[in-house]
């Protein structure tokens, strides 16, 4: 009877064991899990703050590029507009030169046809007529060398006080702007200025370039 009892009592202490033992697996079973969701949440956290980390880095591309854009489209403007303003200068002042050269012109033929008829209102012969007028285009020769000696010492000076070209430089190609002109001959010119240079330099180096007309 003894040993029927403690034969019972060893099974229930088995028993009683074996059920603390599936208890403490199944506790464990459940600690995992916990860990492992919250893992997975953790993980889920980091992925959609690199994923909003990422839409705001691309916002700020897009945004650095849309504002790159509107500055060149407003840098292709203002050169527009400049290359219009001098060509409209050029055009006026070949304008200018054209109209004062043909007035020019016109006072001295009005003065050799005056001068022929006050010599023949006087009786005077042809040869005095042919002298007076060989005299007057010998004056007239000389005074258009005086002119032109005067254009070019003026055209050099203009030139000497004209601000000093910058040099050309790869790395910095906003540091100087490239200017090129249509003369009236056909022929183009080109010369680089500083940024803040007046438009008033650039049509002053446009009048004094060799193949623009002599103007007064």
């Amino acid at each position: 009877e003894m040993a029927r009892k403690r034969e019972s009592g060893l099974q229930e202490s088995l028993r009683t064991m074996q059920h603390r033992v599936e208890e403490g697996a199944h506790a464990e079973l459940q600690a995992r899990q916990v860990l492992h969701l919250r893992k997975a949440a953790d993980f889920e956290a980091a992925a959609e703050r690199d994923a909003e980390m990422a839409r705001k880095r691309e916002c700020g591309l897009q945004e650095s590029l849309r504002r790159l854009q509107r500055e060149a489209v407003e840098r292709a403007n203002a050169e527009l507009a400049a290359e219009r303003v001098l060509r409209l200068a050029q055009d006026a002042e070949f304008e200018a030169s054209l109209k004062a050269d043909e007035e020019k012109a016109r006072e001295r033929d009005a003065g050799r046809v005056a001068a022929v008829t006050e010599a023949d209102k006087h009786g005077c012969d042809a040869a005095r007529a042919v002298r007076a007028h060989a005299a007057a285009s010998r004056h007239d020769a000389a005074a258009a060398a005086a002119l032109e000696a005067s254009l070019c010492a003026k055209r050099a000076k203009i030139r000497a006080e004209l601000p000093e070209e910058p040099p050309a430089c790869g790395e910095c190609p906003h540091a100087a702007v490239l200017v090129r002109v249509l003369l009236p001959c056909g022929s183009r010119r080109q010369r680089r200025f500083a940024p803040e240079t007046c438009m008033s330099e650039v049509t002053r180096w446009v009048g004094v370039l060799e193949e623009m007309p002599s103007m007064p």
